[in-house]
Parts: C-alpha cells; sequence; structure tokens
C-alpha cells in the first residue's frame, strides 16, 4: 500500500512504497519517469486533454486516474468523454471522481451541490 503524494513533494521529499501524482501533461513530458522511492504512478486528467494526449495512459500505465475538470468545463461532458475514449481503447483503469464543495452542513444541500456537476 502507498500514500498518492504530488510527484513534486517526491523529487524533494521521497517516500518509501508513494504513489505520484502527476498531471498527464506532466507524466508525457517526463515518459511516466518516477520520483525516487515512488512504487506507482496516479494520473490526473482535467478535460482539456486531446484524445492524442490521451493515447499516452496506455503506455503510462497508471494504477488510477483523478477526473479533476476544469472548472470552465461541464463536469459531465469532461467524464463522459473520458470514460468513452477509455472503452473506446480498451482501457480499464479505475476513475476517481474529484469533487470540490463549500463547507455542507447539510447532507440535502450536498447532494444538491453534487447533482449540479452532472
Amino acid at each position: 500500500m502507498g500514500v498518492i503524494v504530488p510527484a513534486g513533494v517526491l523529487n524533494s521529499q521521497p517516500l518509501e512504497n508513494a504513489v505520484a501524482l502527476m498531471s498527464l501533461t506532466e507524466a508525457i513530458a517526463t515518459g511516466g519517469k518516477l520520483p525516487p522511492k515512488a512504487i506507482r504512478l496516479a494520473i490526473e486528467i482535467n478535460g482539456s486533454e486531446t484524445d492524442a494526449d490521451l493515447l499516452h495512459l496506455s503506455k503510462l500505465n497508471p494504477v488510477m486516474i483523478f477526473n479533476d475538470p476544469a472548472k470552465n468545463l461541464s463536469h459531465l461532458h469532461a467524464s463522459r468523454r473520458l470514460f468513452e475514449f477509455l472503452k473506446r481503447e480498451g482501457l480499464k483503469i479505475p476513475v476517481i471522481h474529484h469533487f470540490r464543495s463549500s463547507v455542507v452542513d447539510d447532507s440535502n444541500e450536498l447532494s444538491l451541490q453534487v447533482k449540479m456537476i452532472e
């Protein structure tokens, strides 16, 4: 088991068995080279990547994808595009949806906020 840590932090502060988190752009630029002591790679997708960029996922072999669409993009459409790409390419990479919310004490309000990103 490893802790997920941004690759930049791991470069300056190596951590045994860490999972390095990189944006897809960063992973492409570095060829997916892991920082010292990191054992796996996790990729962050923001929805602005081209299909040509996404094709690198198969070579990078990430343990998971963090789907964190940019604020100017529809979370639903960016997510659908990512899942359609993964299916079309036959890539079976787990995807974690990143959701940011203001502090909410009411579970009904939180449900509404989550529903609004769809």
